[in-house]
């Protein structure tokens, strides 16, 4: 039956030319058979082996396969698709041929390709939202959603100006600003992730029931971290599960990754290509009736057994082995012997010259009389076997091409540098990031030395738009290197490649352009702008600002680097000299908003509040309406004390933004700071739903639950952030204060170990387990963490007090005494309780008229408070204790029998029991009467008895 089209041709040669791998052909078209559930179906094949095996081809058999099996199919090739989103652009284009249609992965595309125009053409754009959309920047931060966790996010809450400037850099809030919804934002700032999901979920919908084939080939040249995409696409959690009746063909040079691709290992088919052996090449020949023995062994001697060159030179039906010609000489006649029309032959021979071939390029080899047949000699040169079709346009096998170049360029190298002139002169006239790719490669050509230097800064924009980007430009110049025999492009094009395999690809390859020479002047200052970029987003600022003062050394009227380099002071915390630069770009700029909102941050974390709200007030004057900067401006009066201000910002930030969590939660600081714990209780419970798993805003939310005296809520709170975040130390610090209101003691003082183990100079933490002991009577260790802490510098009143108290019971009275005579010196009455324990720890320490002065002080204020109080149990108790440590027992009896008489609280008998159990531990040690102290703990103990009956029966 004679065939129905150009395609229906293509297909029969290379199922012709197709040798040798039978068993992979079978084991396919077998595996497409299984039903998706079936434990035997694989869902991945990965072709992998050095160039010239056979993998793209193996690729288009096994698409033919699918194809004849009712599959819808698609494929990619890494020779000319650039990144993730063309792929998927790809792939969704031959898929809308085929009549699965995605209509909002393509309308999104369009938006996402329409946004990131609008966005460069810009001239007010500021650099850094440069680096915002090329360097993997996500959407955690921009539209007012904290990616801080734990205590982090709580001071978040409560952020001062140096945590609210990382959420609002110049970059950031100029995309904000521009772009005013929140999915524009989404979308500029992590393309990759969401239109995948779109992707997904079209392809979900629209496949149906039919199966699905798509297949990545020369993925070798893919750009870094592709191949970790591809994985979350296939495993389904990161971006939503692939139809079911899907496989996935990969084909590259390098052997798949033990560490990534393994992940796949029970659905993955791995396949190894290898040349093929002198026994396949025979067999092959024979196939095409080549038996003789010379012809044989010469056909195997020039293609090395590689299967594309195997066919190539079995075209020719060589009858003797001087008809296969010499490897490079000769190669036109090698491949083209059969071919008579000197025209062709012209074509065939020069589109070696062109990485890809259209029918523009090559009507620039035909005579202009033949220019109008372009189209035919076009098709035909589509049917050559080591020419494959790509959609519109077709590429040699690069083995191949490699041959022809090499020949034409030995044979006329002035020919050869006209013919690369003339192509880039060809892609001049084109737009876009491939046409000036080809354009640099053919210049380089034509002329390596004058081409080099604008190459290397085309480099600079290249990974100004991304790796993926940068990428395609190394390999560029790692191939015009070899193309044009030229050691050093080659060289320039092998370093920058592998510096993209580095951790950090983005610093390597820019070090390589700034440190090794490849760039100066105006490409050198971008290129350390870049890295400057680069590194601030790691928060690096001690290395960047070097390269940034580097570039104002060359351009000191540079607005934008003057920017950046008061941005980098303010974030090393030289915040003189960031003032400096941004005064002096305001006053050569004042309209410029960046420099604006960099001074207002400035001055925020200088505390000058005033400046930094007028500021603020400038920049809405200039973007009247934009509820990021109300926020803004309402953080800064809150700091500042003007509560009323500050809410009405907020209110207007909220009402123009209802997502903003990062509002809410400063309105939710402001309720709390004017006294309103219900309102931030409320804009605290929106954040929440709006960000579930922030820990941050339930941990303000506990806090605000606690002042309310809602402690079983605030522990609701704790459990549910620490659920969330078992790893993070900081939260247990704050749940035990949860566990302290509810009285679970224990496990305040577990939940504190926690923290500790974590941060063990928590000096918060040391304090409050060290209270929490001395509540549970474990004096000794309450005394440690309250001495680690105050020599931390928590030197507060309670710390110094509990701190003595817990040497006191411990037995250490010699430190005791010191820290107990400076709480008695905090105590502003002369009855308290800190100065008549420092009376009993001078008796203890031998000090008796030291200690007797501190104790008659107190025996002599409980008398005058008595008289003006006598409803006080303190006014007894504390003096009765002072009697008991002087032996003047009578007294002491006395005044606890008294205390009865004023009907004291249980909880107040409770504490005076407590206290007393703790002095008894130690008093064994010294000549303090113990047998009385445990008299006066047993009147004490029933006087709570009856505290407690009266209490009950009152109740009820």
């Amino acid at each position: 039956m004679a065939p129905s089209s150009l395609r229906d041709i293509l297909n029969k040669r290379r199922s012709e030319a197709f040798f040798g791998r039978e068993e992979y052909l079978q084991d396919y078209r077998a595996n497409l058979g299984l039903a998706p559930d079936d434990d035997r179906r694989r869902f991945v094949y990965n072709v992998h082996g050095n160039s010239g095996v056979g993998k793209s081809l193996l690729l288009r058999v096994f698409q033919q396969i699918a194809d004849e099996r009712g599959a819808i199919t698609a494929r990619v090739d890494y020779e000319r698709t650039t990144d993730v989103l063309e792929t998927l652009d790809g792939f969704a284009d031959q898929l809308g041929h085929q009549g699965v249609r995605l209509a909002s992965f393509k309308k999104e595309y369009d938006a996402y390709e329409k946004t990131r125009r609008d966005l460069f053409a810009d001239e007010a754009m500021p650099d850094s939202v440069t680096g915002l959309l090329t360097h993997g920047a996500t959407y955690a931060g921009l539209a007012g959603a904290s990616a801080m966790t734990g205590m982090e996010a709580v001071e978040h809450a409560h952020a001062h100006a140096g945590q609210i400037a990382a959420a609002l850099d110049d970059g950031r809030a100029w995309l904000v600003r521009k772009l005013q919804e929140p999915q524009k934002v989404k979308l500029a700032v992590d393309p990759v992730s969401e239109l995948t999901r779109t992707f997904v979920r079209d392809l979900d919908k629209a496949v149906g029931a039919r199966p699905l084939a798509l297949f990545l080939d020369t993925f070798e040249n893919a750009p870094p971290r592709t191949a970790a995409w591809l994985l979350d696409l296939l495993e389904g959690e990161e971006y939503g599960s692939l139809p079911p009746d899907v496989v996935v063909a990969v084909a590259g040079q390098h052997r798949p990754g033990p560490d990534s691709w393994s992940r796949l290992g029970p659905f993955m088919v791995g396949i190894e290509l290898h040349p093929f052996g002198r026994g396949e090449v025979t067999r092959f020949l024979a196939s095409r009736e080549i038996t003789a023995s010379e012809v044989v062994e010469s056909i195997w001697e020039h293609s090395q057994g590689l299967p594309v060159l195997v066919d190539t030179l079995a075209q020719a039906s060589p009858t003797g082995p001087d008809d296969v010609a010499d490897k490079s000489s000769d190669a036109v006649d090698r491949f083209l012997k059969w071919v008579e029309d000197p025209i062709r032959r012209k074509v065939a021979t020069l589109g070696a010259l062109a990485r890809y071939v259209d029918r523009d390029v090559l009507a620039l080899f035909l005579p202009e009389q033949e220019r109008e047949n372009a189209a035919d000699h076009f098709a035909w040169l589509r049917s050559l076997r080591f020419v494959m079709d790509d959609g519109g346009r077709c590429t040699y096998h690069q083995y191949v091409r490699s041959l022809i170049v090499r020949m034409l360029r030995n044979s006329s190298p002035a020919e050869f540098s006209e013919w690369h002139a003339a192509l880039a002169e060809h892609y001049g006239g084109r737009a876009g990031h491939e046409a000036e790719t080809e354009r640099t490669y053919h210049a380089l050509c034509a002329s390596p030395r004058t081409a080099l230097d604008p190459a290397l800064a085309g480099a600079v924009d290249a990974v100004a738009e991304g790796t993926a980007k940068a990428q395609r430009w190394a390999s560029m110049l790692e191939r015009a290197g070899i193309d044009g025999a030229d050691s050093a492009i080659e060289e320039w094009g092998t370093r920058l490649s592998s510096a993209l395999t580095d951790e950090e690809p983005v610093l390597s390859y820019l070090g390589r352009l700034i440190d090794d020479g490849g760039v100066e002047g105006a490409p050198l200052a971008k290129a350390l702008t870049e890295r400057w970029f680069a590194l601030t987003d790691r928060n690096l600022y001690e290395q960047a600002l070097p390269d940034i003062e580097r570039v104002l050394s060359v351009k000191p009227d540079d607005v934008r680097a003057r920017i950046r380099r008061g941005r980098t002071y303010r974030e090393l915390g030289d915040l003189d000299a960031a003032l400096a630069d941004l005064d002096r770009a305001v006053a050569d700029a004042p309209e410029n908003s960046t420099a604006l909102l960099q001074r207002s941050l400035t001055r925020q974390e200088a505390q000058d509040f005033d400046r930094a709200e007028a500021d603020l007030s400038t920049l809405l004057e200039l973007v009247p309406g934009n509820v990021h900067l109300y926020a803004h401006r309402g953080q800064v009066r809150r700091e500042k004390g003007d509560l009323e201000g500050a809410r009405s910002d907020l209110d207007k930030a909220v009402k123009g933004d209802p997502s903003d969590v990062w509002a809410l939660a400063q309105r939710a600081a402001t309720h709390a700071d004017s006294g309103a714990p219900q309102a931030a209780l409320d804009d605290l419970s929106r954040c929440i739903d709006l960000a579930p798993s922030n820990v941050g805003y339930l941990c303000h939310r506990s806090l605000v639950h606690l002042a309310l005296g809602r402690p079983t809520e605030a522990l609701a709170d704790m459990d549910r952030a620490v659920e969330l975040e078992p790893e993070n130390g900081h939260l247990y610090a704050h749940r035990a204060r949860a566990h302290i209101e509810v009285s679970d003691l224990e496990a305040a003082v577990e939940d504190l170990g926690v923290a500790l183990a974590t941060d063990p100079y928590d000096t918060w933490a040391l304090h409050q387990r060290g209270f929490v002991n001395l509540n549970l009577n474990n004096m000794g260790e309450g005394a440690v963490d309250l001495l680690r802490s105050y020599e931390a510098g928590c030197r507060c009143d309670p710390a110094v007090r509990g701190i003595g108290v817990g040497l006191l019971c411990s037995g250490d009275v010699e430190r005791a005494t010191a820290f107990l005579s400076e709480a008695a010196d905090m105590e502003t009455g002369d009855d308290g309780w800190y100065r008549a324990l420092a009376g009993i720890s001078c008796l203890f320490s031998g000090d008796r008229a030291v200690g007797t002065e501190y104790l008659d002080r107190v025996i002599a204020a409980g008398l005058r408070e008595r008289a003006e109080d006598p409803g006080e149990e303190a006014h007894y108790f504390n003096p009765a204790i002072c009697h008991l440590a002087l032996g003047e027992l009578e007294e002491a009896f006395g005044l606890i029998r008294a205390m009865e008489e004023v009907d004291p609280s249980v909880e107040r008998l409770e504490e005076a029991h407590s206290n007393l159990l703790s002095l008894r531990e130690v008093i064994g040690a010294y000549d303090l009467y113990p047998d009385a102290f445990d008299q006066v703990i047993g009147i004490l103990e029933g006087q709570i008895a009856s505290a407690v009956q009266r209490r009950d029966g009152l109740d009820g």
